[in-house]
């Protein structure tokens, strides 16, 4: 064997030796390609998330919490009932279609917003895995607003409560004093008087017979 038929040799079998990593290469990469398919094809789903947000009309940043809507397929179908967090938000999975939601009971101190939202879930938003923002607006009931005042100016000005041990007492009134009077006093006030004077008419009379009887006897 010469030189150059040696040569020739060692060429090819360098050649066929990076043929064969080419191809490893290129059949590792073409595993990772399925795999990397298979595993988006097992994550990706059929549905959008719809994110429903019930605020306050005039001001979106007031989020409004306990409020009921149903949500309707085409077909006008109840798909189902959500109520709204403390965040004021629900949160839904819908797949491709148009729907509608209604708003069943509103939030405390808020008037009913009975007007559908009408939107449709495309597949395009399926594939993108698009999120989907609706809102709910309710205007303030003005009068349960002013009731609420009422009700607590009302509270405000009632008396607080006391205890009967606690209330305290009125004075007792002082009780005069009185001195005895017979029963005839009672029936005549003028009796105690009248006395008086008859007593100082007999003293007198007294007197004055004495002193005639003792001049007629001085005489004789």
């Amino acid at each position: 064997m010469n030189t150059k038929s040696v040569s020739t040799g060692v060429v090819m079998l360098l050649a066929v030796a990076v043929i064969i990593l080419l191809a490893s290469s290129f059949v590792d990469n073409d595993k990772k390609i399925q795999t990397r398919a298979l595993e988006v094809a097992a994550t990706a789903t059929d549905t959008v998330k719809v994110i429903v947000e019930n605020v306050e009309a005039g001001d979106d940043t007031t989020k409004l919490e306990g409020g009921i809507v149903d949500i309707y397929d085409r077909a006008k179908n109840e798909v189902m009932t959500k109520t709204f967090d403390e965040s004021g938000r629900i949160e839904l999975e819908l797949g491709e279609g148009k729907y509608s939601i209604q708003q069943s009971e509103a939030p405390e101190s808020y008037n009913l917003n009975k007007a559908f939202s009408l939107f449709e879930v495309t597949a395009d938003e399926i594939a993108n895995n698009e999120l989907k923002y609706i809102y709910i607006e309710n205007n303030k009931n003005v009068g349960a607003e002013f009731s609420e005042l009422a009700k607590a100016e009302e509270i405000k000005a009632a008396p607080e409560f006391v205890s009967i041990k606690e209330e305290e007492q009125p004075a007792s009134a002082p009780v005069p004093t009185q001195s005895f009077v017979s029963a005839a006093e009672r029936q005549n006030p003028q009796t105690a008087d009248d006395a008086g004077l008859f007593n100082m008419i007999v003293f007198a009379s007294s007197a004055c017979l004495g002193l005639v009887f003792f001049y007629l006897s001085k005489r004789s």
